[in-house]
């Protein structure tokens, strides 16, 4: 009120305003990352089901011969999950060394370059390694039970047939 009545201030903001707004703004990206997490969770089991559907395919005279020799379908599709959440277990570890060391790069040369007067030091929480981790450990152990159909229905003869 008292910088209102000065002469040429038209009107004035408490000092609260602006990190109201950074506020305000904040939990919309923190809203935005959820939408975001769940996008890429998806697009992470679409990959894991894409690479374990063509490895099924590939694979399924070695399958045939396991079913042939008495492995039942669950055995099979328990393979394949271990072997799919091995992959991804290798796969998250190199893609989060690979975020930090991005974030970093970005957080020291991108941004002072852009944004000289503001300085923000690189920190990732720790709940952000967790729901990496989750997010991408259920879809690479749950996309191979999806072969389990595919597998029931294989005829062993037909499949166990060399073709040239």
């Amino acid at each position: 009120r008292s910088i209102s009545s000065l002469p040429g201030v038209a009107w004035a903001l408490p000092a609260s305003t602006l990190a109201n707004t950074i506020r305000d703004i904040l939990g919309l990206v923190t809203g935005l990352f959820v939408v975001l997490q769940i996008v890429i969770g998806m697009l992470a089991f679409l990959v894991a089901y894409n690479s374990t559907k063509i490895g099924s395919d590939e694979r399924a005279r070695e399958h045939a011969t396991m079913m042939a020799f008495g492995v039942g379908v669950p055995r099979v599709v328990l393979i394949g999950v271990i072997e799919s959440v091995l992959l991804g277990v290798i796969g998250i570890g190199v893609g989060l060394g690979v975020g930090l060391l991005v974030l970093h790069w970005v957080l020291g040369t991108v941004f002072p370059a852009a944004v000289p007067e503001l300085s923000v030091l690189p920190a990732v929480a720790a709940s952000s390694f967790v729901i990496t981790v989750v997010i991408g450990l259920v879809a690479t152990a749950s996309a191979p039970t999806l072969v389990a159909r595919q597998l029931q229905r294989m005829t062993l003869p037909s499949t166990l047939r060399y073709v040239e």
